[in-house]
């Protein structure tokens, strides 16, 4: 079951939302192109979909993992959530809404 996201204007993060399966699969994220250069980024919440929520970083340890940066058109992939409930944040507040479909993998 996809699930849709949106950062709205002026903001630079979106709501909250759960993975339907929770943590056990991962999960892609589509970036459709908007416009707007931008990197996306995910942040994971330990409990309950509420703050404080915590920056994925990469696992080699170099920096926060970025989805994608650039205008769009592009799917990035995290295999190993550390917990289902997460939003997405951006580098810079779009001008207008910012549509986010994720997709739970087979992984």
């Amino acid at each position: 079951m996809p699930l849709s996201v949106v950062v709205l204007s002026g903001k630079q993060v979106s709501s909250a939302v759960t993975l339907p399966r929770g943590a056990a699969r991962g999960f892609a994220v589509a970036c459709a192109s908007n416009g707007t250069a931008a990197a996306i980024f995910i942040e994971f919440a330990l409990t309950s979909g509420t703050a404080p929520f915590q920056r994925l970083q990469r696992s080699d340890g170099t920096g926060a993992y970025v989805v994608h940066s650039g205008t769009g058109d592009a799917v990035g992939l995290v295999t190993s959530p550390p917990s289902p409930w997460l939003r997405l944040a951006v580098s810079s507040g779009p001008s207008s809404p910012m549509s986010y479909t994720i997709l739970e993998t087979a992984l």
